[in-house]
């Protein structure tokens, strides 16, 4: 790059905030960026109970990023992206998360729900939510040989120990949260 390329990126740069500054120098040396990292992200554990997270994101999912952070100043108005990540972690889980819902109900507790219904297999969020508690969200699989539980939280599924095809109810007593890979395993010697 000879000095009138360098004079000519210099003024496009001036008076622009970091991140327009950003985009403009990415711009002109995309080909060196991605060829020294290929990696898409890499997580590295630090002291105490810190981790750091490097990630490559499109230009929309930043802006997505920062309107949501705009949408949560209300609650910090501060907010980093680290910040801003631990806000949205905790808003999804509240909302998708089974063993952080409520469990009970106006007519009593999910251990007395049972489902009678033209879909037997279905399971009502309450007794969803109770499963998810008293598994501690992981699987509940117990090898007879070695005694070992299974601790995945990875693919969890809902199980009926005794399947429904042969009379099992969709009731707490009757259901455990199994990985995928123990479900299948299960389902071969059911």
């Amino acid at each position: 790059m000879n000095v009138h390329e360098k004079k000519e990126i210099l003024a496009k740069i001036e008076n622009c905030s970091k991140r327009e500054a950003q985009e403009i120098l990415a711009n002109y040396f995309s080909a060196d960026v991605i060829s020294k990292n290929k990696s898409k992200e890499s997580v590295r554990i630090l002291c105490g109970d810190e981790a750091s997270l490097h990630i490559r994101l499109t230009t929309e999912t930043l802006k997505k990023l920062d309107r949501i952070k705009n949408l949560r100043a209300h609650k910090n108005p501060g907010m980093g992206y680290g910040e801003l990540i631990e806000d949205m972690c905790q808003f999804v889980l509240k909302k998708i998360d089974p063993s952080l819902r409520p469990t009970t109900t106006r007519i009593g507790s999910a251990k007395s729900i049972e489902r009678k219904s033209a879909q037997p297999r279905y399971i009502p969020e309450k007794i969803k939510s109770e499963i998810y508690k008293r598994d501690h969200s992981q699987c509940s699989f117990v090898d007879k040989q070695t005694g070992r539980k299974c601790t995945s939280k990875y693919l969890l599924q809902i199980d009926h120990i005794q399947p429904v095809s042969r009379g099992g109810k969709c009731a707490v007593s009757n259901l455990q949260l199994l990985c995928q890979a123990h479900h299948k395993f299960r389902d071969q010697y059911v």
